[in-house]
């Protein structure tokens, strides 16, 4: 791949800005690396995370699937899906001064770990009042491809592994920043081992990358230069661009035809089809129809803003295997009682735990009302209480109680994941399930009530209002992320409170902190903050009830209030788990950091 992007860098101001840092950098000769036939600058490294941060913004939205499907870093172990996540934050200014050059080469490659990769080079032109300095492409064979004007501004985008060459500066002052566009690996449970003859050309590979290293310390650039590019030679056999055949037969039909033949199919049938012949293979992999395919299979997914990037064909692969095989269980712990509930449809079932002088084990009184909403069985997921830390929480019991419940409904000895709704505040629970969660195999999903209230009415931001067993939560959602530094807790409950009078003595307080919450968090619209108020939990009917009436009062806006906060949130528990998948989950142990990893939605 190698594009380019006029005005990359938009204005002239912002030219200058990066200009000037490359003129106030001290550049250094580069002849102790290489030697002055080979290239022959002078160079200056810079690390900012600000101006990579704006690279990235301004070249993600040309990026294309077809742009990154497929593509790989070059050299050993780069199984697995990449997708494109940012700019490396190490700039590399360069300043070509007249007969300055740099002979025809592959770059190198970053990688800040295994999974954390460069493929691309981006490389930005600083400036154009200069003679030569053409950035040339060759082929495999040696054959000029394409050659690049340099112009002020644009930026100039490539495989690593694609040879080119920096033209010699006939007059003037080249200036450039060269740095990389980083990808991250997943599915990584796909990735190939590597065979014996792989692994013996990676541990020659390495011995020459050390042994330029080595030749460079010494003062050696000639014997540095040449064990690189054996190096890189070596390395870009394995190559980062797919192989694509475009005269692969089409089979007569046009591709939008076969896009609207696909929505006949199912899953096992397009599978064959695409096994008969290369033509069929290269057809049934196209994005646009695999995309088709998803929506047709999983509409209530349709409306995801899912990233441009999407492998449409993995995800409705890996979407059928995970409705087969992938096994969650619902756990909703709150200060008075957990509920356990199934979402998987091939075992699912329902069980309300209630804590009273002890755990015990009770049928769920919402059976039938959950079968009126939930398909494949039912689901029980209660709203709970915030939680708090009591003495007489018995937390190992409880979890033995689950596990036991977990593996026969999931078929021994399959290992249950748990989608976990949760209250304020998030650590104390965490680091308990830390410490009694000792298998390295169970994983957890950490969800926000709040995020749950909201899906059950089919809202993505609004305020939710928790009338909890000891405190009330005031919780803001703004596109469908909890906005923390926001959420307020006010000390009257329904739990608390005797008559109404109890409750609304502090009224204008807490109307105040309600409406204080909604300006700071919905400053660009605030009516959208008013009319998205929604009242969960609650223990005394007439609270709820009372409170509804004063903030619609108040807000001339309709409060939204479930008729029953364990159906609200299992609705929302029955939505959000159509997101899930086992990406969405973490995995416990004991040298997780507390909180820094959990999802919140």
């Amino acid at each position: 791949m190698i594009f380019t992007i006029d005005k990359f860098l938009p204005t002239k101001k912002v030219v200058n800005s990066l200009f000037q840092k490359a003129l106030a950098n001290k550049y250094t000769s580069i002849a102790n690396e290489y030697p002055a036939e080979y290239r022959n600058s002078e160079r200056s490294i810079l690390f900012d995370s600000s101006i990579s941060s704006h690279m990235w913004k301004t070249l993600e939205p040309h990026l294309t699937y077809e742009d990154i499907a497929g593509v790989v870093p070059f050299g050993f172990d780069n199984g697995g899906r990449w997708i494109p996540i940012g700019i490396n934050e190490c700039l590399r200014f360069s300043k070509y001064r007249k007969g300055g050059y740099f002979k025809s080469h592959t770059d190198g490659h970053v990688a800040l770990g295994v999974d954390h990769r460069s493929i691309f080079t981006i490389m930005v032109y600083l400036n154009d009042n200069f003679t030569g300095g053409k950035t040339t492409f060759f082929d495999d064979d040696g054959k000029e491809i394409l050659s690049v004007t340099p112009k002020t501004g644009m930026a100039l985008i490539f495989n690593h592994d694609v040879m080119h060459l920096g033209g010699e500066i006939v007059k003037g002052t080249k200036f450039i920043v060269r740095t990389d566009v980083m990808f991250f690996r997943y599915k990584s449970s796909k990735i190939h081992h590597l065979d014996s003859n792989e692994h013996l050309e990676k541990e020659y590979v390495e011995a020459l990358c050390e042994d330029s290293m080595k030749h460079t310390l010494e003062g050696n650039p000639e014997e540095a230069t040449q064990k690189f590019i054996d190096a890189q030679k070596l390395m870009c056999a394995r190559k980062s661009i797919p192989d694509r055949n475009p005269l692969l037969p089409q089979l007569g039909l046009s591709k939008d035809l076969w896009i609207q033949l696909s929505t006949y199919m199912d899953l096992k049938t397009l599978s064959r089809l695409q096994r008969l012949n290369k033509g069929f293979y290269e057809i049934f992999k196209d994005n646009e129809l695999w995309h088709t395919i998803f929506k047709q299979l999983w509409p209530q997914l349709a409306t995801l803003e899912y990233s441009k990037y999407m492998d449409w064909k993995n995800e409705a692969y890996e979407r059928h295997h995970l409705n087969i095989y992938f096994k969650i269980l619902v756990l909703d712990i709150g200060f008075k009682n957990c509920k356990v509930g199934s979402l998987s449809p091939l075992f699912p079932f329902s069980t309300f735990i209630r804590k009273s002088n002890g755990v015990s084990i009770m049928a769920s009184e919402y059976n039938k009302i959950y079968q009126m909403f939930v398909s494949g069985g039912t689901l029980v997921l209660g709203k709970g209480d915030p939680i708090f830390r009591s003495k007489n929480f018995p937390v190992l019991p409880l979890w033995e109680l689950v596990f036991g419940i977990g593996k026969r409904a999931l078929n021994n000895p399959a290992t249950p994941h748990f989608l976990i709704p949760l209250s304020d505040p998030y650590d104390v629970i965490y680091k308990d399930l830390n410490n009694t969660l000792r298998t390295p195999q169970t994983r957890l999903c950490f969800v926000d009530t709040a995020i749950l209230s909201l899906m059950a009415s089919n809202m993505t931001q609004g305020v939710v209002i928790d009338l909890g067993h000891r405190s009330t939560f005031i919780t803001p959602v703004l596109k469908g992320k909890v906005v923390e530094e926001y959420r307020a807790v006010f000390p009257i409950s329904g739990a608390n409170a005797k008559e109404p009078e109890d409750y609304f003595m502090p009224q204008q307080n807490l109307i105040d902190m309600i409406d204080s919450v909604i300006k700071y968090v919905f400053v660009d619209n605030i009516n959208d903050g008013y009319k998205n108020i929604k009242i969960t939990g609650g223990k005394v009917p007439f609270i709820v009830r009372k409170f509804k009436e004063e903030l619609t009062r108040i807000t001339n806006e309709q409060v939204v209030v479930p008729q029953d906060p364990v159906i609200d949130v299992t609705l929302g528990g029955m939505m959000y788990s159509h997101f899930l998948g086992p990406d969405d989950f973490i995995c416990v142990n004991d040298k997780m950091p507390f909180l820094k990893q959990v999802r919140y939605s």
